[in-house]
């Protein structure tokens, strides 16, 4: 995401264009508020905002350390005095075996007083711990309690956010009001958080809180902010749905008129290999018909497969969002059969993740690699194919 100037900087800037002397070079100076953050870091306003209103502070040395991780206490201070609310020290204390008279004792125990926290089953807040994303947007709708929680959670928020976790409702919620940053179908639930990462959220937070819709919205949005059209961006998003065998949102991309085609092979057979369409993908993972997905290489035997089975063998056997290369319109390695793939779809385009090989012994005899292939239809981009491949002989 790119950042907004900050306004101090816009300021700085208008007058210096104002003064009898703009007809000169004008040098402006940024303040840093700490030696660590180049004014190019993401959540560099969200920091500069926090250090601004007194909510957050650096270290002695002068740096913030901002990808340092952020415990339990030192969070629940962030998001409080966020929302504008200092706890009298007197009043708050002795509220978890481990909570009594720190210096965070003021912030665990009215948060716990107001029903925003509560303890382990053991009776411990464990204040040291790192605090994870998940607690991070559960605490942050707590507090900031103008973003409801919605009732139900039908579809997942997130591919890795199944709708049965405990803290659906609070990522749906969060994601409602776009108080979370990056990738759009990855949360990574359980990733402990940074001081960058939970000062974004909260300035979110607190700037949508001010806001009438209660959505954070970017300044340059508009502007700086274009759709999706990176072809590598939206087969990379198909990967990761095909990670997690989210085939909801695999038949949101199918091609409508001619389906997903699931080769095992480089060589496409328009026989043999098993074409779904949207709806079929939609069940498939509950289906247990065993299909024909052609003939195994070398062998001929038949690929008589469920599709959970056909997934693991002939789409995800390895961890291709990770993969050793990734060419768009390019292929890698081939192996002995005869590829027809841009004979049979000499319109479209693919991405192919290849990985060299796993085991050394081999010299790379054991490479591997998956092709999504996509077509276009009334201008946006549909997945029509689903190859693999690796060494056959």
């Amino acid at each position: 995401m790119i950042k907004k100037l900050s306004l101090s900087l816009i300021a700085a800037v208008f007058f210096a264009l104002l003064s009898p002397t703009s007809q000169a070079l004008v040098s402006i100076e940024v303040i840093n508020p700490f030696s660590d953050l180049a004014v190019s870091h993401i959540n560099y306003d969200a920091i500069q905002y926090l250090s601004d209103e007194g909510v957050l502070q650096g270290y002695e040395d002068g740096t913030f350390k901002p990808d340092q991780n952020i415990n339990r206490a030192e969070f629940l201070k962030v998001l409080i005095e966020g929302r504008g609310i200092t706890p009298a020290d007197d009043l708050y204390g002795n509220c978890f075996p481990d909570v009594t008279n720190q210096w965070f004792a003021k912030y665990v125990c009215y948060a716990k007083i107001r029903g925003w926290v509560q303890g382990y089953e053991d009776g411990t807040f464990r204040p040291t711990n790192n605090v994870n994303k998940v607690e991070t947007i559960k605490m942050v709708i707590a507090i900031f309690d103008d973003f409801l929680l919605p009732e139900v959670v039908d579809t997942k928020p997130y591919v890795d956010v199944d709708i049965s976790q405990w803290y659906a409702r609070y990522v749906q919620a969060a994601k409602n009001h776009n108080l979370i940053e990056g990738s759009s179908l990855i949360l990574n639930p359980t990733t402990e958080m940074t001081r960058a990462g939970v000062s974004e959220m909260t300035y979110r937070a607190i700037m949508a809180d001010a806001e009438d819709d209660l959505i954070y919205k970017d300044d340059c949005e508009d502007v700086c902010t274009a759709p999706i059209d990176n072809f590598e961006e939206i087969a990379m998003n198909t990967l990761i749905y095909l990670q997690y065998k989210d085939m909801d949102a695999i038949a949101e991309i199918a091609h409508p008129d001619s389906g997903v085609r699931f080769s095992p092979y480089a060589n496409i057979s328009m026989t043999s290999d098993v074409v779904l369409t949207a709806e079929e993908l939609r069940h498939i993972t509950s289906d247990t018909t065993v299909r024909n997905w052609g003939a195994f290489d070398g062998s001929g035997m038949p690929i008589n497969l469920t599709f959970n089975q056909y997934y693991d063998k002939f789409i995800y056997d390895h961890d291709y969002v990770n993969a050793d290369t990734t060419t768009v319109n390019g292929i890698v390695g081939s192996g002995s059969l005869y590829e027809n793939m841009t004979e049979i779809y000499p319109n479209a385009s693919y991405v192919e993740y290849h990985f060299a090989g796993f085991n050394p012994e081999y010299e790379g005899m054991d490479w591997a690699a998956l092709r999504l292939i996509f077509d276009q239809k009334d201008g946006d981009w549909y997945l029509v194919g689903v190859m693999h491949d690796s060494w056959t002989i």
